[in-house]
């Protein structure tokens, strides 16, 4: 079975630009060893969609020294499609993948999500999803280097598009802790993606 490549080039200034699937662009910084490794870790599943030439070149600029404490979080839109045979049916899903770069044992919390505007006039800018594609137990136990990945299911799209009415460049971040209290946060996405087919 084939994926489809992911577009990617680099740039004039040495930086690597990857289109992702949904029209969303990521720049890495290949000055910075660390910003090269944790993008490794993020692409990790879709390396294979990428150009020979753009992993090695990423190998190539990766930080040698591994981290002895951390996670990698990232967040991602996707669309799950479940066909059966009759008909197809899509549905949006907000996914968060955990790595775990600490060299001890951790258990990871159940993401929550932070948004740049806030929801009403409380300030309330923070929310929990409880619609899970699969069930992923919380606190999840995670060894150095193994990942975990949790989709939900979207289904705030009147609460999102009240936030775009407000603030159509608004973004949302995971937020996960550890039982020991570390926290880590994801990379930013534009609300709009998760809404707009």
């Amino acid at each position: 079975m084939f994926n489809k490549p992911l577009e990617a080039k680099i740039d004039g200034n040495g930086n690597v630009i990857i289109q992702d699937t949904d029209n969303s662009t990521i720049t890495i910084n290949m000055n910075n060893p660390e910003e090269v490794s944790k993008a490794l870790v993020n692409l990790n599943d879709r390396l294979s969609q990428l150009p020979l030439k753009i992993i090695k070149f990423m190998e190539e600029k990766r930080c040698k020294e591994l981290p002895t404490i951390g996670a990698n979080v990232y967040l991602s839109c996707y669309i799950m499609v479940q066909n059966n045979c009759l008909n197809v049916q899509k549905c949006k899903c907000i996914g968060i993948t955990i790595t775990s770069t600490t060299k001890d044992i951790r258990y990871f919390n159940e993401p929550f999500f932070k948004l740049s505007s806030p929801l009403d006039e409380k300030r309330l800018d923070t929310f929990f999803m409880t619609k899970k594609i699969a069930e992923v137990q919380f606190p999840h136990r995670l060894e150095y280097g193994q990942p975990v990945s949790v989709h939900y299911i979207l289904s705030a799209n009147d609460l999102f598009q009240k936030i775009l009415n407000k603030d159509p460049n608004a973004t949302i971040v995971a937020v996960v802790t550890t039982t020991l209290g570390e926290t880590y946060y994801s990379n930013k996405c534009e609300i709009r993606k998760f809404i707009h087919e």
